[in-house]
């Protein structure tokens, strides 16, 4: 839901409704605009899934639904295998859901790839 260049994030909100789902990634070092996004997502009565790190609960009273994953690593970076893998079975469960429309969609875009040429071949 970022905003493209030339857009605001307001042109992206503006229309969102009770019966939309927000899925926010909120992870360390969130940007200034997560909390205040949030509260405007309450006070829209927009639904919000909040994927974080488990020490973010403050931001949990913001949102409907929360998905914590552990960042911790013994390197001096942060892990997101977790995350990753959390993404991963979020939008599985997602295609599963809708496989009579889900299906056709990744072949026709997997079709448009081969078209344009879009991507590298392996």
């Amino acid at each position: 839901m970022l905003p493209q260049p030339g857009q605001s994030l307001s042109e992206e909100l503006v229309d969102l409704t009770a019966d939309d789902l927000v899925v926010m990634m909120a992870f360390r070092r969130r940007p200034r605009i997560v909390r205040p996004l949030l509260q405007q997502l309450q006070r829209d009565g927009v639904p919000v899934l909040l994927m974080c790190e488990p020490q973010a609960h403050s931001l949990f009273p913001l949102s409907r639904w929360q998905l914590c994953a552990p960042l911790d690593s013994v390197s001096a970076y942060d892990s997101y295998a977790s995350v990753n893998s959390l993404i991963n079975l979020l939008a599985n469960a997602f295609l599963h859901e809708t496989l009579d429309s889900g299906r056709p969609r990744i072949h026709d875009i997997a079709t448009l790839y081969q078209q344009l040429d879009e991507l590298e071949q392996r």
